[in-house]
């Protein structure tokens, strides 16, 4: 866990788990911060390092938590991240992916 930026991977969590945040830097109702899925997911799994060091470690916060993002990085990946629109944030699949962003950071939590 080390060789992680856990600041920015917590960063990332909290982006994908926040809906209200989501339609203000999605949806460029704050010009000042702009994001979206793609730059969540990618700041999540790869900008923080967490795909590096589960692919040398072969883990890196433990089976359930690795497990839960796996999970995660399923739910993003079958959503069209080219689509941002109210509607889409707030569809059952961004519910998903919020609802899997909270119990990781609760279990990150538990563990840090």
């Amino acid at each position: 866990m080390s060789n992680i930026n856990i600041s920015l991977f917590i960063e990332c969590l909290v982006e994908l788990s926040d809906l209200s945040n989501q339609r203000s830097v999605w949806l460029g109702e704050k010009p000042d911060q702009q994001s979206s899925l793609l730059e969540a997911a990618e700041g999540l799994f790869n900008d923080s390092g967490y795909e590096f060091v589960l692919e040398k470690e072969g883990a890196v916060f433990g089976t359930k938590i690795d497990k839960k993002l796996e999970e995660l990085a399923k739910k993003i990946s079958n959503i069209d991240a080219r689509i941002v629109t109210k509607e889409a944030i707030s569809g059952i699949k961004m519910e998903q992916v919020r609802y899997s962003a909270v119990e990781i950071l609760s279990l990150l939590k538990q563990r840090i």
